[in-house]
C-alpha cells in the first residue's frame, strides 16, 4: 500500500467507538547467521505477513516504523540481505522454526524488498517473521479460551458495529481470505479479557467486564457496490517484552494492502504504532 495511503489509514485506525469514521522462546541465531548491518543487541526487527517487508523495529520498549519509513525502506543490509535468517511466528507469537531469505523482489513504489524463504512454510503469508538475532524472546501465549456465550455476544456486537452482509464474495480480497479467523480472544495481564473482531468492512477491539463487551477502539470503511476494505487478525503477542500483547492486523482494499501493529495505551485505547509499506497491484 502506498505510504500516503498508509498514513491516511493510520489516522483512521486510531478511531474509537465514539470517534471512528468509518495482533516459547525464539531460537538464537547460529554464529554464522547473517545479521542486519548496524543491528544492536537491544533491537528486534519484524517482517510483515503479506508481503514480507518491514513491519516494525523494537528498541527497548519502543515499537515503531521510523527506520524504514520513506522512499528507501530502511538500510539495504538490514531488510534486504539474502541469506539472512528469520524466525516464523504463529498466530500467538510462538516460534515455528528458522527460515532463510533466498530471494527478494524489489518494489520500486516503496523501495522495499519483498522476501521469500526456504524451506517453504505452509500458509507463509499468514505469518510474521522476526530476525533470528533479535533481542526479542517469545512469552507465553496470550490466548484466552472464551466461553461460547462470550463468543456469541462478541459476534453479535461485530454484526452491529462492523456489518459486512452487503459485501460480495468478489470483494473479499485474497490477503484477507487467506486468514481464516475473524476474531481472537486474549488476556492482558492486570487489564482484563479482550477480543478483536474483524469483518470485510472494519475491525473492533473490545474488553469484557461485568457489563459484557465494551468497544474500546474500532474502524469501519463503508463499502460500495464495487469496492470494500477487509480486515483480519494476523498475530497477537508481546513484541517489546513489557507484558502487554500487541495486535498485528491486516487491511486490504484489493489494489493495496498492509499489516499494522496496534498497541494498548494507558487509556485502554488501541492505536497504530507501526505499519508495513505493504503491497500493491499498481
Amino acid at each position: 500500500m502506498h505510504r500516503a495511503l498508509i498514513a491516511a489509514s493510520t489516522l483512521l485506525f486510531v478511531a474509537t467507538s465514539a470517534e471512528a469514521h468509518h495482533a516459547r522462546r525464539a531460537r538464537p541465531a547460529p554464529a554464522h547467521a547473517h545479521a542486519p548491518a548496524h543491528a544492536h543487541a537491544t533491537r528486534s526487527f519484524f517482517l510483515a505477513g503479506d508481503p514480507h517487508v518491514p513491519l516494525a523495529v523494537v528498541r527497548g520498549a519502543r515499537i515503531d516504523d521510523a527506520p524504514f519509513s520513506g522512499r528507501h525502506c530502511g538500510a539495504r543490509a538490514t531488510w534486504k540481505t539474502l541469506g539472512s535468517r528469520w524466525t516464523a511466528l504463529d498466530a500467538w507469537g510462538q516460534p515455528m522454526g528458522v527460515y532463510t531469505a533466498t530471494s527478494k523482489d524489489d518494489y520500486d513504489a516503496t523501495g522495499c524488498a519483498e522476501l521469500s524463504f526456504a524451506p517453504k512454510l505452509a500458509g507463509d503469508l499468514g505469518h510474521v517473521f522476526v530476525w533470528a538475532g533479535s533481542a526479542w524472546r517469545a512469552s507465553a501465549p496470550a490466548a484466552w479460551i472464551a466461553p461460547m456465550t462470550k463468543r456469541a455476544s462478541l459476534a453479535a456486537l461485530a454484526r452491529a458495529a462492523i456489518p459486512d452482509a452487503s459485501v460480495t464474495k468478489s470483494l473479499v480480497w485474497p490477503q484477507c481470505a487467506s486468514l481464516r479467523e475473524r476474531a481472537r480472544f486474549f488476556r492482558v495481564p492486570g487489564r482484563g479479557d479482550w477480543a478483536i473482531a474483524t469483518s470485510n468492512t472494519g475491525w473492533l477491539v473490545a474488553r469484557d467486564d461485568a457489563r459484557g463487551w465494551t468497544i474500546r477502539s474500532h474502524d469501519r470503511v463503508a463499502p460500495t457496490s464495487y469496492s470494500a476494505e477487509c480486515f483480519r487478525p494476523v498475530a497477537i503477542f508481546d513484541m517489546n517484552g513489557d507484558g502487554v500483547p500487541e495486535i498485528v492486523l491486516r487491511a486490504s482494499g484489493g489494489d493495496g494492502w498492509n499489516d499494522v501493529v496496534l498497541a494498548l495505551g494507558r487509556d485502554d485505547r488501541w492505536r497504530v504504532v507501526a505499519a508495513s509499506p505493504g503491497g500493491s497491484t499498481a
